[in-house]
């Protein structure tokens, strides 16, 4: 087996299911009480390309939601290959405070080639969801986001994100290796 690793950067404000999401991926566990992220969190997880001998090592950075910890993500986040921006589906602030996680992180030395996901927790019951289609479709549109709607508790899309992102990188991988090979 070929392992291809990469790197996530999970950003968002409290309380939005940063930690859940990872937890629910890699643990299969999800805790309804909050538990605040200190500073970083980091994980791993792999997704295996269907029909390849290849599988993509996720090194999954997950950065507390809180100011007083922004320097921190400053230094750690330069050589992320995803970012996922996580917001709360039932409470607009956390969807609304996406462009300002956008902005400070656009004024960090992010790779170029950096893809980015705007990532909507919490939809298991749709009646509590207050973030509508149109302005969701509107904010990936504007930043050129990947868009993923998914619930941490009802485990909803989360191994079909990251087996979106794996099939990505792994064919960016190749591209890149085979433009190398042809220069």
């Amino acid at each position: 087996m070929n392992i291809i690793r990469c790197k996530i950067a999970l950003v968002g404000e409290p309380r939005v299911g940063k930690t859940s999401i990872i937890n629910q991926l890699v643990r299969n566990t999800f805790n309804g009480s909050y538990q605040t992220t200190l500073g970083i969190d980091y994980n791993q997880y792999e997704v295996k390309i269907k029909d390849t001998n290849y599988t993509v090592q996720f090194h999954i950075f997950d950065f507390s939601g809180f100011s007083i910890f922004r320097d921190m993500i400053n230094k750690a986040i330069k050589d992320v290959n995803f970012v996922l921006y996580v917001y709360d589906s039932t409470n607009l602030e956390s969807f609304q405070s996406i462009k300002l996680w956008k902005l400070s992180l656009s004024e960090m030395d992010l790779k170029s080639n950096v893809v980015e996901y705007l990532i909507g927790n919490k939809n298991e019951i749709p009646e509590k969801i207050v973030t509508d289609k149109v302005s969701v479709d509107s904010l990936a549109k504007k930043f050129n986001f990947r868009s993923w709607s998914v619930s941490a508790r009802a485990v909803n899309n989360l191994k079909e994100l990251f087996e979106d992102m794996g099939n990505l990188y792994y064919e960016n991988y190749f591209k890149f290796i085979n433009k190398m090979k042809n220069l």
